[in-house]
């Protein structure tokens, strides 16, 4: 029986992944392409190639939100690599550096994905969350404020410039922020 060409190509990519990975490693992406048979991702594509960088990013956020971290953030890594405008694995390795307590990295990755989608609120609080963990308080409140220009129902973005006001000293605006909050 011949394989259905996306399918061959998934194949190809996994074992020369597979190749230079530790057999655990090996044995978790195995698992992942029979959970793609499983679920008939292949045949959903309907004679066409999956997007192969997005099945990869589909990867890094299954280990990403199961916990492996490390593993999200090769593959994190490997996707940016691969095509440095894709703006959800950068926005995915953002949150892995900031899980892996790797800060100055998450901070580079959320400043890429703000360039390359000026207008993505959820990319600037979470920049902002990571500018008010280093310490980077002006920077912190400046791309909170901004995130919440874009988008001002989201009440989570007002707690956290509340929070990053309140580290700055400044009571007053760390409580109107945080009764913005709850409105």
């Amino acid at each position: 029986e011949s394989l259905h060409p996306a399918k061959a190509r998934l194949i190809r990519t996994f074992a020369g992944l597979v190749r230079r990975l530790p057999d655990d490693q090996a044995i978790l992406l195995f698992g992942l392409l029979e959970e793609f048979e499983r679920d008939g991702y292949l045949e959903r594509v309907q004679g066409h190639e999956p997007p192969i960088v997005k099945i990869f990013a589909e990867v890094a956020n299954g280990w990403d939100e199961q916990g492996a971290y490390e593993f999200a953030r090769a593959w994190a890594s490997t996707l940016v690599a691969r095509e440095d405008g894709f703006v959800e694995a950068w926005f995915n390795l953002g949150e892995v550096l900031e899980e892996l307590d790797r800060l100055d990295d998450a901070i580079f990755a959320y400043e890429r994905v703000i360039s390359l989608m000026p207008d993505l609120a959820p990319a600037y609080g979470n920049l902002g969350c990571v500018s008010t963990e280093t310490g980077r308080l002006d920077e912190a409140i400046q791309v909170l404020k901004r995130s919440i220009a874009i988008e001002p129902a989201f009440p989570p973005t007002h707690t956290n410039l509340g929070n990053a006001y309140k580290y700055a000293g400044d009571m007053d605006q760390s409580i109107a922020a945080h009764q913005e909050a709850i409105r």
